[in-house]
């Protein structure tokens, strides 16, 4: 059997075009490039769960079924069995109307990511086997968004959140014992939006997350 990889993030693992407001193609994200890569060394499946829109354990006030924590579940007892669940949120966790601090938000994405390893544990006797959780700190927001529509959902401060991020997400990682990624080092957004990955952002995670997998799946 292939090995199976989940993707559970937002609009940046959806693969939103934030110029064209349409999704990417399969040459374009970074997923499906993963997957291409992955795949000349071994048989792999990458599933796309990516949301627009999606938080880590917070209810939307304006949209319905945003809130990741209620579909983890469901996520993984349809897509198991899972060899690896790649969980990358926190972006929209950032916008003002959910009032949250930086560690507010991993805090967030580890309660989600013990919530997955429960459910994944729940089923190794049955799958016979033992998921890998990896969990990303996304490229932060950039303070040009301020000038730009982005604003109207982010508010002030999504940009210093989003920096601040990554180094209390490792920490917190690693106390849970978590395989972590910070793709903030070495992925930016793009210059439309400064929230939404490019073409280029979505290639230099593809180069990123292919490393990383290879490591876990040794």
């Amino acid at each position: 059997m292939k090995k199976r990889i989940v993707c559970f993030g937002d609009s940046n693992t959806w693969g939103l075009d934030s110029v064209e407001k349409r999704r990417f193609d399969e040459d374009t994200r970074w997923t499906k490039i993963v997957e291409k890569n992955l795949n000349i060394k071994m048989n792999v499946e990458i599933i796309e769960e990516g949301l627009n829109g999606r938080t880590s354990v917070l209810n939307d006030p304006l949209k319905e079924g945003l809130n990741g924590i209620e579909y983890i579940y469901p996520s993984i007892l349809t897509n198991s069995p899972i060899d690896i669940l790649v969980i990358m949120l926190g972006t929209n966790d950032s916008k003002e109307r959910y009032s949250m601090t930086s560690y507010d938000i991993a805090s967030g994405i580890i309660r989600l990511a013990n919530k997955a390893k429960d459910t994944l544990n729940s089923l190794i006797e049955r799958d016979k086997t033992k998921a890998k959780i990896l969990i990303i700190a996304p490229a932060r927001i950039k303070s040009s968004y301020k000038h730009v529509d982005s604003i109207n959902s982010f508010g002030g401060n999504a940009d210093k959140k989003t920096k601040d991020l990554p180094e209390i997400l490792e920490k917190l990682s690693k106390e849970n014992n978590f395989y972590f990624l910070n793709a903030d080092e070495k992925v930016k957004v793009g210059d439309n939006d400064y929230v939404h990955l490019d073409q280029k952002g979505h290639k230099d995670m593809s180069e990123l997350v292919t490393n990383k997998i290879l490591e876990l799946l040794k």
